[in-house]
């Protein structure tokens, strides 16, 4: 039986029509039951999940459409591609329904992963205390930091996608503020 990347690359190399259309097939039969579950898991939202079997029908349009632009040499290379279309069509369907922001988190659950994911580190229980307390803080000094914070770390949105989601006048507009946000974050911990 073919690896994925096996059936990816035949899909590349392969210049025949019908047999492009059957390698694609394949492609999809093996990925739907991990990208449904990938997709459930993060489509739910305070008022219950979203539309799961159309969010996975778009990425996997997505994915067929991309797979020529595919660069990678393995499996775990090409589940990271098909992870990222899911994850903007996840994102595409929050924004449809005015709920980008709308998670159901524990208290320092965002913030230990911000954090944890910014210093490739895990976090001590002395660490989420004092994370969980500057936090607060800068909810309270600079709210548009924990949405920006969220959307990066969180969400998974880029740069660009959050000069468009918050108005930013350029990408690198949007890259500052997060990074003074979470040097900012930062300062509130070692404080």
């Amino acid at each position: 039986m073919d690896t994925l990347i096996d059936l990816v690359k035949r899909f590349q190399r392969s210049s025949d029509p019908d047999e492009k259309l059957a390698l694609a097939d394949q492609i999809v039969v093996r990925l739907s039951p991990d990208l449904h579950l990938y997709i459930t898991l993060r489509s739910q939202t305070p008022n219950g999940s979203l539309e799961v079997d159309d969010i996975l029908q778009e990425a996997l349009v997505g994915i067929v459409l991309g797979l020529n632009k595919f660069a990678g040499d393995n499996d775990s290379q090409f589940f990271g591609f098909c992870y990222d279309i899911c994850r903007k069509r996840i994102v595409d369907a929050l924004r449809r329904h005015g709920r980008i922001h709308a998670h159901e988190f524990s208290g320092d659950e965002p913030w230990e992963a911000i954090l944890a994911v910014a210093n490739n580190k895990s976090l001590t229980p002395e660490e989420r205390a004092s994370l969980r307390d500057a936090m607060k803080l800068l909810e309270a000094v600079r709210p548009p930091c924990v949405k920006y914070l969220v959307a990066h770390y969180l969400d998974g949105l880029t740069f660009k996608e959050m000069q468009e989601e918050f108005g930013f006048p350029s990408e690198a507009a949007a890259y500052m503020a997060t990074r003074r946000c979470l040097e900012l974050a930062r300062e509130l911990v070692a404080g």
